[in-house]
């Protein structure tokens, strides 16, 4: 094992990007199947399950973009109350990563393991894939692993070590960061909270001691605070775009996309791949997310208001009518005003295999398409 601190030729780069403003609507080309996967907004829509479609809380009128940067702050300040989440400042320093193994892939494609700390005294790894040929100023994208056992080797191609090595096709294809390193993209992997190490998750237990460290913060609030680390340890990588930041998920990586795109408006474009985006649609309530209370009686927020606070960046959301799907449909139909303010309505999209909880070749394609489209120049 060897300690290097990578170098951080873009904190300089970083903390002004946070004053950027969002990715304006006509700035790059879309994808061309956008009108495919446009987001109706319907008197009635038809649903392809026996849950009942559920009556959404409507995001306050938008008539400027004053208006949408007064809702979005009031609407993260709400859900950073609920969440109790971590303080951050914009003058922060990227972490200190050490580097415990470097592998060269293919040819001119390394992965490396770096671990670095997070809460204070709690430390993850995460696998770092790039060219070595890359350009100045690559686009980049952190990319959240599943709930299977091999967690961050999920990401990066690489099969559960428990089962051997050879991942199935159908892992292959939820290798998100491996797809778009070969694509000229600077990937980071981090591993989730919940696991004990990269083959071993521990939902239960790791989540209780997160609660019995931090009193009435939600699992959720360690989700968030762990996503922003990742893009400020990504945007202190030599060669990394701070304009040109990107996020994707399935399932659990996907709920951590959503929050990541939300809070962190130095995500560009973003992808969540059946992680259930209405907080009735997936396990919201377990203690490793929003505890139980997200799912009482009257409770007031729900995910189409930090849909709407992505505005006006490009997110896609994918379905297979497991998590996501027909379902989704009124949070994304809810949170399309926001997008309109800005005239990107185009930009907020679903995609529907109706395969069920996986990534189908169909999937997989768009996702890459989304996010070289609006991360390219």
């Amino acid at each position: 094992m060897r300690k290097a601190r990578l170098r951080f030729a873009l904190l300089g780069l970083l903390l002004a990007s946070c004053a950027t403003n969002p990715t304006n609507s006509s700035s790059a080309q879309d994808v061309s199947w956008l009108a495919d996967v446009q987001v109706a907004i319907p008197p009635t829509i038809q649903n392809a399950s026996s849950k009942p479609l559920p009556t959404l809380a409507p995001i306050p009128s938008l008539s400027s973009e004053d208006d949408f940067g007064s809702f979005r702050e009031r609407t993260l300040r709400d859900w950073r109350r609920y969440l109790n989440a971590f303080e951050l400042t914009t003058s922060r320093t990227p972490p200190s990563m050490e580097v415990l193994e470097t592998e060269k892939v293919d040819e001119g494609l390394l992965r490396r393991l770096v671990r670095y700390e997070t809460e204070p005294g709690q430390f993850v790894e995460a696998y770092i894939l790039a060219r070595e040929d890359l350009p100045s100023y690559s686009p980049a994208v952190v990319v959240f692993h599943s709930t299977v056992q091999h967690s961050i080797r999920q990401c990066v191609g690489l099969g559960d070590p428990n089962k051997g090595n050879d991942p199935t096709e159908d892992e292959l294809r939820k290798a998100y960061a491996l797809h778009l390193a070969r694509r000229g993209f600077i990937t980071l992997s981090p591993r989730n909270y919940l696991w004990i190490n990269n083959t071993k998750l521990d939902a239960v237990g790791e989540a209780k001691q997160f609660l019995s460290r931090n009193g009435d913060r939600k699992g959720m609030a360690r989700m968030l605070y762990d996503a922003i680390r990742a893009v400020d340890a990504l945007l202190s990588i030599e060669g990394v775009d701070p304009k040109r930041i990107g996020a994707v998920g399935h399932s659990l990586g996907a709920k951590e996309a959503l929050y990541l795109a939300a809070f962190d408006d130095r995500v560009r474009a973003a992808v969540s791949s059946e992680g259930g985006i209405g907080i009735t649609q997936s396990n919201w309530e377990a203690d490793w997310y929003l505890g139980s209370p997200c799912k009482a009686p009257g409770f007031p927020r729900d995910h189409h208001q930090l849909v709407a606070c992505i505005a006006p960046r490009p997110f896609l959301v994918i379905g297979g009518n497991a998590s996501d799907g027909v379902e989704s449909t009124p949070y994304l139909a809810a949170a399309k005003p926001a997008y309109e303010v800005f005239g990107a309505g185009k930009r907020l999209a679903l995609f529907n295999h109706g395969l069920g909880h996986t990534v189908p070749q169909s999937s997989l394609d768009r996702t890459l398409e989304w996010l070289e489209t609006y991360l390219a120049e």
